[in-house]
């Protein structure tokens, strides 16, 4: 019988690097949930935090590298032709 772990590993080892990396951070973020829901006090930045929300911006900002820039006024048309669609 695998462990989760190992059902993990074996399916991320079949996803490209992008989304490997994505899963990871998920991974990071439901554990640094996890460790401030079981701390006592309130949540004060830990370095190992604080580092491990850095990883992940940066490999948040390597996945975003590859997307072409989004005006931000075609963003807010195409929103709305959506919504008039479904009225």
């Amino acid at each position: 019988m695998t462990t989760i772990a190992e059902q993990i590993y074996a399916l991320v080892k079949t996803l490209p690097a992008a989304q490997a990396s994505e899963v990871l951070v998920f991974a990071e973020m439901i554990r640094a949930k996890l460790s401030n829901s079981q701390a006592n006090h309130p949540i004060k930045p830990q370095v190992a935090q604080s580092t491990s929300f850095k990883a992940s911006l940066n490999r948040l900002h390597e996945l975003t590298q590859d997307l072409s820039p989004v005006d931000p006024v075609d963003l807010i048309r195409v929103g709305r032709e959506e919504l008039d669609e479904r009225c």
